[in-house]
């Protein structure tokens, strides 16, 4: 899994902190089941969807499992608002970054990576009352 296409482990874990519902594809786990069924600790990690549902039966006997949801670029979208105030959401990108914003209201967030700066808007969006999760 290219990491690029998920967001980060920091941003992952502060959109849980804020209350986003934890539903993705993917997840940031420090545990992986390896094919013979053993739970292997260490680094958190990407899994799949299908992963996280034998991590989370786990999760009943072990208290040091940590999971976040690694949200890719189509579920944040899912989850920014078309519009605010009237003001509809632009994404664009220039030959360093992607810029996701909502022109009018001058709420912009920058990054080279597509997924986290739609992350990083939809935190903003959060932390200032502008959207409810």
């Amino acid at each position: 899994m290219n990491k690029n296409l998920v967001t980060s482990l920091e941003l992952s874990r502060e959109l849980k902190e804020l209350g986003v519902k934890q539903e993705s594809e993917f997840y940031w786990s420090n545990c992986r089941v390896n094919a013979f069924g053993k739970y292997l600790f260490g680094k958190h990690q990407i899994i799949t969807e299908k992963e996280m549902f034998l991590v989370k039966d786990y999760i009943l006997y072990e208290k040091e499992i940590t999971l976040y949801s690694a949200f890719l670029s189509g579920e944040l979208g899912e989850m920014l608002s078309g519009n605010i105030d009237g003001d509809w959401l632009c994404i664009s990108k220039t030959d360093d970054f992607w810029v996701v914003e909502y022109q009018n209201l001058g709420l912009i967030k920058k990054d080279k990576n597509l997924t986290e700066a739609m992350g990083k808007m939809l935190v903003y969006l959060i932390k200032n009352k502008l959207i409810e999760v």
